[in-house]
């Protein structure tokens, strides 16, 4: 492959150990969540196509996408065809997939029995395939991170079988904060390919979306790396903002540090950067999507900070309850779901409008101290433990607000 993505959990930090099983991909999660089917649907099946849907989950390209016909098969009955008939099974397929100008795979290839099979017959009708796969690089759990899953995907292993099978890649984008790895596979004999796709509209298509997926590869790898990586200054303008809602000369551990502008404006007692990847030789490398915090890193800090982070993580209550059950604040920011635009939906991980998410923090244990808005879309948190057996000095010290014209502009996390 051209990009090769890393794992982002090696060489994680001495509090690996306090793996949290509760934290797990639940790929339901993400595909009863309508919203993120909506665009995902959107940017990856052309509009008025006829759909097979290969699916053990909702209709969701029926459902949020407007689809001219609409075809659905469930996952076990493939899986029972092929172990009572083997390959011929999936001739009894045929008709409905001639019937079809795209198959659509977004939630199946983990819950077959044989993927390649099915894949392989597909590339000979020369129909497309929109599939994906959860990235075994990025699920990281003792047991398999959803129970009915038959397999995992590397990328590389998905690209081998995809090849195997008879079909080129014409593009993958990320999706669910970068853990969901989704393809249009195109049959690589294109004398079988419906003329549509090497039209006008149909090129157009590909090469929106393949621009937009590789630039997408590629910001995630800077990302998860040392070397190409450059925070943005927008963060560093965020970072001054948040910081007058505390008092200066606290212990802070800044989760998601990135350029650790936070600490610049904050003037800590003691800061800990926490990240995915190493922005200096003090970051404490950690992947919240893999395990919860370290009690002991909370209990050394009196507030834990994450700027632009909490849209990226899968269960973002899991780590505030924690946080705030350790008597500990949070300083956060949340782009808010009725305020994001179209692309914001389908690159972020969680979706809260402004009231599920505060009713998390409420849920979590804590109360809610400050609350400003911070650009077009994003809010900021100061977050204190309702229950705590002994507050802190300076929750009674706080700055006085800063005043709404010191919002600043939108930040592109």
């Amino acid at each position: 492959m051209d990009s090769q993505i890393p794992d982002r959990t090696a060489g994680a930090d001495d509090g690996s150990d306090a793996l949290d099983r509760s934290i797990k991909i639940d790929p339901a999660q993400f595909f009863d969540d309508p919203v993120f089917v909506a665009h995902l649907a959107e940017y990856l099946v052309p509009a008025d196509s006829d759909v097979l849907e290969i699916t053990d989950g909702p209709e969701t390209i029926k459902t949020h996408q407007n689809t001219r016909n609409y075809i659905r098969i469930h996952i076990p009955e493939i899986n029972r065809g092929e172990a009572e008939k083997g390959q011929k099974y999936y001739e009894t397929l045929r008709d409905d997939i001639m019937k079809s100008s795209v198959i659509v795979m977004t939630m199946a290839t983990e819950f077959l029995e044989n993927p390649v099979n099915l894949l392989k017959f597909l590339a000979k009708t020369g129909r497309p395939v929109v599939c994906s796969h959860w990235t075994a690089e990025f699920v990281r759990t003792p047991q398999a991170p959803c129970d009915r899953w038959l397999r995992q995907y590397t990328t590389d292993d998905f690209v081998v079988m995809a090849t195997f099978a008879g079909f080129d890649i014409a593009f993958r984008m990320l999706f669910a904060g970068g853990q969901l790895l989704t393809y249009l596979l195109l049959p690589a004999d294109t004398r079988t390919i419906a003329p549509w796709w090497f039209g006008r509209d149909g090129q157009r298509f590909l090469k929106q979306r393949k621009k937009r997926g590789e630039r997408q590869i590629e910001n995630y790898l800077r990302l998860l790396t040392t070397e190409g990586w450059h925070p943005s200054p927008k963060w560093a303008e965020r970072s001054a903002f948040a910081a007058k809602l505390i008092p200066p000369g606290l212990r802070i551990m800044d989760v998601g540090c990135g350029g650790m502008y936070f600490e610049k404006y904050t003037a800590p007692a003691l800061y800990r950067p926490v990240d995915v990847a190493a922005r200096d030789a003090r970051t404490r490398i950690h992947d919240l999507n893999a395990a919860a915090l370290p009690a002991d890193w909370i209990d050394e800090v009196d507030l834990v900070s994450f700027l632009g982070v909490l849209e990226y993580v899968n269960d973002p209550a899991c780590h505030l309850r924690q946080i705030a059950g350790r008597g500990r604040a949070v300083l956060c920011t949340y782009n808010v779901a009725e305020r994001r635009s179209r692309r914001d939906h389908v690159r972020w991980t969680t979706g809260l409008d402004t009231g599920d998410f505060e009713e998390t923090l409420r849920g979590c244990g804590f109360r809610i101290e400050r609350r400003l808005p911070y650009s077009d879309r994003q809010m900021v948190y100061l977050a204190l433990p309702a229950a705590a057996a002994a507050p802190q000095d300076w929750w009674q010290a706080l700055p006085p607000e800063p005043a709404p014209a010191d919002s600043g502009p939108v930040v592109d996390d």
